[in-house]
């Protein structure tokens, strides 16, 4: 007996957390909990101006840097 599939167009509001959790079910199965922490970091001058950010997560003793950025002034 052979499965057939559909291929459709369907939301991405629900494509972007079933996906993410399905493929977290498959990685923590393989790899062991996340044990993710958020990571926020930011630079700023004497007077409390952003100057450079980075915004990334901690898990499976990794960082994943998702932004960083830095003012044109301070590259």
């Amino acid at each position: 007996m052979t499965d057939n599939y559909t291929i459709i167009v369907d939301s991405p509001d629900t494509l972007r957390k079933q996906v993410p959790d399905g493929l977290n079910v498959f990685n923590e199965k393989a790899a062991g909990p996340y044990n993710d922490e958020p990571l926020s970091l930011a630079v700023r001058n004497h007077e409390g101006t952003l100057i450079g950010g980075l915004l990334g997560l901690f898990y499976w003793n990794m960082l994943h840097v998702d932004l960083l950025w830095v003012h044109e002034d301070h590259c």
